[in-house]
Order: structure tokens, then C-alpha cells, then sequence
């Protein structure tokens, strides 16, 4: 808020900051970004504090978030997309994670870009392609940055696009929802972080669920955040060796179908 009064006004908290504000993880810096439509060529001595100047900003693009005067979180997502020092891969994540959380809708991304859609803007190119990957009906943005890891390494390494978040079970009764299913095989890929599975508890929680996973039929490969950043060949090893072991059930079609194993001899 600071920062806002000290830009002139009006001004608004926005860019990395605005994205920070908003809880998508990973924007937290020293410096604050702020947006005025106010007095151009404005320059401060402050350096913790960055100020922009865009050509436009319109009423609808500004909320008030915490008490603070901010950039809504589509007009923050089409702010970071025009920064050279955001990477298309990690503007992908910024938006999936926003979308999961009910910040931004393809709706939502949709009227924004004919707000802004001018000819040569940057970051408008690979928006416009992120939106229309997003505009598919049926389509799940990953929950969480690792998951968009996974999907990423198994798109580089030419794999099937495994179905995310799904719900899995035998054909008696559910067990539980994946974060990854193969579309055809019975093989399903758990993501697991060190927030939500570190502890004990969390630990026996997960052996249990597995084991009703292989009871029902289903193989399932377990990767660690540390494994999909610091040993990615190692992850698509493991996935292409589960591939091919399910493949080789001896005398058998398997198939994996709205959630349930299906083994036809």
C-alpha cells in the first residue's frame, strides 16, 4: 500500500507483485510493481519500487484485493505475459494455477484479450495460444506446479497425454481421486510433494490407498517433486518401463475406462 501511495495517482498494485498478492507461488521478490495511469515519465529514487505506465488500463481491469488497489488477476496474467523477464513456461503455470483456484476462466481470458489484442503487444501471440489450448470443453488445468512438471516432461518425451485428476476405483467401489491416469492402460501416476505427503501419517495414508489401487487392478508409479526437477530423465524412464510392463500382461487386453479395470482374456 506504500507503494501505491507513492506512485502517482491513481496506482495500483500489479505485475509480479500483483500475482504475488493473489497467492500464485513463486512471484514473492523484494521489489513491489505498481500501475499508474497518472503523471508520465514518472521516475523515483526508491528502488524497491517499480513503477508502469501502460498504455491502457481500463476501470474493469482494477479490484481491490486485502484492502489493496490491484490488477485483476486476468489483467495481472496478461501483464506478466508482456514481461521479458517471464518465461512462456512459467507464465503456462502461472495461468493454470490461477484457473484451478477460480482466480481466471477462459471467459474471463477471453474478453481481456479483446480488451488488449492490439497488433504487436507482446505476449499477445502466446496468449492467444494458451487460451485456445484452455477454451477445450472438458479441460482441467493441473493443481499444482508439479503436476504441470509432469506434463511438461511427458509432452517433451513424446508420451500419451495422461488424464489428470480423475476418479479411480474397481468396478465395486471407489478408491480415491489421481493426480494422472493413462487414457487406455490401467497405469496411474501419483505426483507427490513434500507438503501433502511428508508426514507419517501421510505416508501410511498413501500405502494404504495403493494398495487398494493394486487390489482393483491399477499399477501405480509414485514420482517426488525433487525427482521431476532434479532427475527428469530418471521419471521418464520409470513411466516408460510401467508403459511397457502393463503392455506385456500376458494373454490379456487390459483397459482402463472411467475409472475402472477392465481385463478381457
Amino acid at each position: 500500500m506504500i507503494a501505491v501511495l507513492h506512485a502517482p495517482q491513481p496506482a495500483v498494485v500489479s505485475s509480479w507483485s500483483a500475482a504475488d498478492h493473489w497467492g500464485l507461488p513463486g512471484w514473492r521478490r523484494h521489489e513491489v510493481d505498481v500501475t499508474t495511469s497518472g503523471r508520465t515519465g514518472f521516475r523515483d529514487q526508491d528502488t524497491t519500487i517499480v513503477v508502469h505506465q501502460p498504455r491502457l488500463v481500463l476501470a474493469r481491469h482494477i479490484t481491490e484485493h486485502d484492502r489493496v488497489p490491484i490488477t485483476s488477476p486476468t489483467r495481472t496474467i496478461f501483464d506478466l505475459a508482456g514481461r521479458r523477464d517471464v518465461h512462456p513456461l512459467r507464465l503456462e503455470r502461472a495461468l493454470d494455477t490461477a484457473m484451478s483456484r477460480g482466480l481466471v476462466s477462459s471467459e474471463s481470458l477471453t474478453a481481456m484479450l479483446a480488451d488488449l489484442a492490439e497488433k504487436g503487444r507482446p505476449g499477445i501471440k502466446l496468449l492467444r495460444e494458451l487460451i485456445a489450448a484452455r477454451s477445450v470443453r472438458g479441460y482441467r488445468p493441473p493443481e499444482s506446479g508439479l503436476e504441470s512438471r509432469l506434463r511438461q516432461l511427458a509432452s517433451q518425451a513424446g508420451l500419451p497425454d495422461f488424464v489428470r485428476q480423475v476418479n479411480v476405483g474397481s468396478e465395486t467401489a471407489w478408491v480415491g481421486r489421481v493426480d494422472f491416469r493413462h487414457p487406455v492402460l490401467p497405469l496411474l501416476v501419483e505426483v507427490d510433494s513434500a507438503t501433502h505427503h511428508g508426514s507419517l501419517t501421510d505416508q501410511e495414508h498413501d500405502q494404504r490407498r495403493r494398495a487398494e489401487l493394486v487390489a482393483a487392478g491399477w499399477h501405480v508409479v509414485s514420482v517426488t517433486g525433487s525427482d521431476l526437477f532434479h532427475q527428469p530423465d530418471a521419471v521418464i524412464a520409470r513411466l516408460r518401463r510401467a508403459i511397457h510392463g502393463v503392455r506385456r500382461v500376458a494373454g490379456t487386453t487390459v483397459l482402463a475406462r472411467n475409472g475402472v479395470v477392465r481385463v478381457h482374456r
